[in-house]
């Protein structure tokens, strides 16, 4: 009985560890995404903004495009939750540092809310194909305190609807529930890519 036991506590504890293990894992690749993303859109914001200020933000759309573009070579070291981690991370480190810009820039908030929305709907269509799915995202979270709001979220929902109908159509649409994940990643009222959550007065 005591051997049985013995057995028994060993199985319970393997299955615990591998499940720490997944979980670790998890956010081991959301946490590197997310440095990524941050490091790579605060470096081109200073590059291009230098003696130029807030004039430099018409043109972060394409750098930040063409950053992104990147992600899907890199996420394909990963498993595909990991590689669906790893982006998700991008994304938010990303809009963590475009927070930061439209704090300096409050006229430049629809060219802000483009930019995340290009980001956003590159990365999406990058990793969809990658993994031939639409992928589901488990670190939502609202964007802290941006001051921009509703032209930010307007334009980076658009420009995040057009972009993934143009690039990756067939992961836009779909039965149950394929719609909802799509939507729920990038729509603001579902804590997506185009969350702005802002500050109280």
């Amino acid at each position: 009985m005591l051997r049985f036991d013995r057995r028994i506590l060993g199985v319970l504890c393997t299955v615990g560890l591998l499940a720490g293990a997944t979980a670790q894992a998890d956010d081991f690749s959301y946490g590197l995404g997310k440095k990524l993303g941050e490091q790579t859109t605060r470096s081109a914001w200073l590059s291009i903004s230098r003696g130029r200020g807030c004039d430099a933000v018409d043109d972060l759309v394409g750098v930040i495009a063409r950053s992104s573009r990147r992600i899907g070579q890199t996420a394909k070291r990963y498993g595909k939750r990991d590689m669906v981690d790893y982006a998700e991370g991008y994304i938010h480190g990303l809009r963590n540092t475009l927070k930061d810009i439209a704090v300096q820039c409050t006229d430049k908030c629809g060219a802000i809310g483009e930019a995340a929305g290009t980001a956003s709907a590159i990365v999406y269509c990058e990793i969809a194909q990658l993994i031939g799915e639409v992928p589901v995202f488990i670190h939502q979270q609202d964007m802290p305190n941006i001051t921009c709001g509703e032209p930010y979220r307007i334009q980076c929902e658009i420009v995040f609807e057009t972009g993934t109908q143009k690039d990756c159509p067939g992961f836009t649409t779909g039965p149950p529930p394929a719609k909802e994940h799509y939507e729920d990643y990038y729509l603001a009222s579902q804590g997506g890519a185009c969350a702005y959550n802002p500050p109280r007065p």
